[in-house]
């Protein structure tokens, strides 16, 4: 299922707006993707072009991907040693609350992987007293005039919650599992702020 082309073109806007953040120098590409018509191929092909525009001459950080030359750009005189003692418990404590908090961040924001604007966000949830957002995302939410989520919210519904499911891409060949919800749930809230030294971030 094709996204819709107002969709589309601001998602290639907000890819044009990251590589700029990275350094690139997109300035001719946003000039030509200003211009372009509401053409799926023609956004396409602007995309597809975002990762070979160059990088600025001005852009002053070196930001290497592979391990090889991050090591390369280490700094030889860096200190080696240890820097810290690690108590076991305190570190099992933080890593867990850090791996909740992210199970919750993204059960949180995947219905919303659609790129609604902050304010398309907040006209859809003013009139339902959820602003600013303090729960799952209800599947009742109106974004854009209507109920546009992205395809994996079938799961991630707070109405439907039941476990931290997997991104399943649904396509029209492998449609996304009906929700069996069970009689007692369990249920991640993100009510709960994640706290150094705090086991748990949900229920």
């Amino acid at each position: 299922m094709l996204p819709s082309i107002s969709g589309f073109r601001q998602t290639v806007r907000a890819s044009i707006s990251a590589a700029r953040l990275e350094g690139h120098d997109v300035a001719a590409l946003l000039e030509e993707f200003e211009r372009a018509p509401d053409s799926y191929d023609e956004l396409n092909r602007i995309a597809l072009a975002v990762p070979t525009t160059p990088m600025r001459a001005d852009w002053q950080y070196v930001e290497p991907d592979d391990l090889p030359s991050i090591w390369r750009e280490c700094d030889a005189r860096r200190p080696l040693g240890r820097i810290a003692s690690i108590h076991r418990d305190d570190a099992a404590a933080r890593v867990e609350t850090a791996f909740l908090s992210s199970v919750c961040g993204c059960i949180l924001g995947k219905p919303l992987e659609v790129d609604p604007t902050l304010a398309e966000l907040r006209e859809a949830l003013e009139p339902r007293g959820e602003w600013p957002l303090r729960d799952y995302v209800s599947r009742e939410l109106n974004v854009r005039g209507n109920h546009s989520f992205h395809p994996d919210a079938r799961t991630t519904w707070r109405e439907v919650i039941a476990y931290a499911a997997p991104d399943c891409r649904t396509t029209r060949d492998n449609p996304p599992a009906r929700i069996e919800r069970p009689t007692h749930p369990t249920r991640l809230s993100p009510r709960r702020s994640a706290r150094p030294g705090a086991g748990r971030t949900g229920k």
